[in-house]
């Protein structure tokens, strides 16, 4: 498995990320997925609208700085964040 790493200010070496999706494990991925059994699905839209309407200019912002960086990108080659 390879991971980005980073200094602190005491330059003391951390984890900072997976340099690949590939490269992380199921468990590094569960907390990003879906937990059916406890999904309300009223709940669920009306979280969903409460972020878009905090986020959703940041977000569609990110979104274009992607395509953007993918207009740059060699092919084959690999976005790394």
């Amino acid at each position: 498995m390879r991971c980005r790493l980073r200094y602190d200010k005491n330059g003391l070496v951390h984890s900072c990320g997976f340099a690949s999706a590939e490269d992380a494990t199921s468990n590094d991925l569960e907390l990003w997925m879906p937990n059916k059994a406890e999904e309300d699905e009223a709940m669920a839209v009306n979280t969903a609208k409460y972020i878009i309407g905090h986020v959703g200019s940041g977000f569609c912002e990110m979104i274009e700085q992607e395509k953007s960086a993918m207009l740059w990108m060699k092919p084959g080659g690999m976005l790394v964040y």
